[in-house]
């Protein structure tokens, strides 16, 4: 199994109606709450370095009352390729550093090779809905802290909560994103597997945050 925003690079157009997902929602009515887990995951990304970039892991014990699982969260710097002529963020490209970190929050918190599982089974996630705000504008060399909360998981979808944040802790964009579990090679929604669905669940928090968008 894998975790693929980016269907298209299965070849395959997807068209995932509204029923079909119902249809396998219905069939899990499972709650969204899950075990609560008193450690935080972030990713520093070196700015300064290419594709090679090392990447650092840092775990804090969290200090939330009532425990909830602490977001996890990347960072990124803002590079020129990243910004339109008058110097700040392309708009789409806040979606790009949000896909960013929802492939790091896979592969560190989840631990899934996302193109071995892609190559053997050929099935993952695509972005059926997303909800946005644009706060303010990120600016060229920017270190931007982009946060991913995983809210909802069901039989075939998992709806995401991400904030991106500048250096300064100011809220920059905001969005929910609905993502649907689709087979590539039929273009139709499948139920997440079982070992999937139980590990992203795991990571839900009790106490949901503010969504800002």
């Amino acid at each position: 199994m894998t975790v693929c925003d980016q269907g298209a690079k299965a070849g395959v157009g997807y068209q995932i109606s509204a029923a079909e997902l119902a249809a396998l929602s219905a069939a899990d009515s499972s709650s969204v709450a899950a075990s609560q887990v008193g450690a935080r995951a972030s990713v520093a990304v070196d700015a300064g370095t290419e594709a090679s970039a090392a990447v650092e892991v840092r775990t804090e014990a969290s200090t939330t009352e009532g425990s909830t699982v602490a977001p996890f969260s990347a960072t990124y710097r803002v590079y020129y390729e990243d910004t339109d002529c008058g110097g700040i963020v392309y708009h789409s490209n806040y979606l790009k550093f949000c896909e960013r970190c929802r492939s790091d929050f896979v592969r560190v918190k989840l631990k899934f090779d996302q193109q071995e599982h892609l190559s053997a089974e050929k099935q993952g996630f695509v972005v059926s809905h997303i909800t946005a705000r644009f706060a303010r504008p990120a600016r060229l060399n920017d270190v931007l802290t982009v946060t991913y909360v995983p809210l909802v998981v069901k039989a075939a979808r998992h709806e995401v909560y991400q904030e991106i944040t500048n250096e300064q802790g100011e809220l920059l964009f905001a969005s929910t994103v609905r993502l649907a579990y689709v087979d590539f090679t039929k273009g139709t929604p499948m139920p997440i597997p079982a070992a999937l669905k139980q590990a992203i669940n795991e990571l839900v928090p009790k106490v949901l945050p503010t969504l800002r968008c």
